[in-house]
């Protein structure tokens, strides 16, 4: 299975506004999350899903400036909207861009930018989950889950669910586990919690 990788990165943050202008940048144990998210990154070209154009002028240069730093060099990917319409959005600009740039590519695995202790095998474990399927199970959407609790921000999708994606977005929904169940899924178990705890804030960088 051919995949590509984005990180979600384009919500408002708004908890963690008041330290820095995008949580990509906020440092953790001495480095960015944006950092932490790029290692975690096993499979194909990755993405970074930004939000919503326009990006200030400001933000634009300090992302191109973090990310001319680091050893894989993730492109920038923006919304079609104007305003934030959440992660649906970021994952259906992926998806758009792999139909149209990456033919080849069969799958997207989605990573969210804020837990950086996210277990290092998560998206083997996805892969081996879709791959191990029929081709019927493969055309599912394959997410995490832990302690029965679905993580669907953690999750391997079809490139081929682009297009009812962008109707759901259009119809004016924004429930990402209500588009999941609707078009099928298959969960993978972890049993590290770690692996899925949030930073929302300045006091949870500590």
């Amino acid at each position: 299975m051919n995949c590509a990788s984005v990180i979600l990165c384009g919500g408002e943050g708004r908890r963690m506004k008041q330290a820095y202008d995008n949580k990509a940048l906020a440092q953790y144990q001495g480095r960015s999350l944006l950092e932490h998210a790029l290692e975690k990154q096993t499979e194909g070209v990755i993405l970074l899903s930004c939000g919503p154009k326009p990006l200030s002028t400001a933000l634009e240069k300090k992302l191109e400036t973090t990310i001319g730093q680091l050893p894989r060099e993730p492109s920038l990917l923006c919304d079609e909207s104007k305003e934030h319409q959440g992660p649906l959005a970021g994952i259906l600009s992926a998806l758009e861009y792999c139909a149209q740039q990456l033919p080849y590519i069969d799958a997207l695995l989605v990573s969210p930018i804020d837990t950086p202790k996210q277990t290092p095998s998560l998206h083997k474990q996805l892969l081996k989950r879709a791959e191990l399927g029929n081709s019927e199970q493969r055309s599912n959407i394959i997410l995490a889950e832990c302690a029965g609790r679905s993580h669907p921000l953690h999750s391997l999708w079809p490139i081929n669910c682009l297009t009812e994606l962008r109707a759901y977005l259009e119809s004016g929904e924004r429930r990402v586990m209500g588009f999941i169940r609707q078009w099928g899924y298959h969960s993978v178990n972890f049993d590290n919690a770690e692996s899925f705890k949030n930073i929302n804030s300045p006091e949870d960088l500590l």
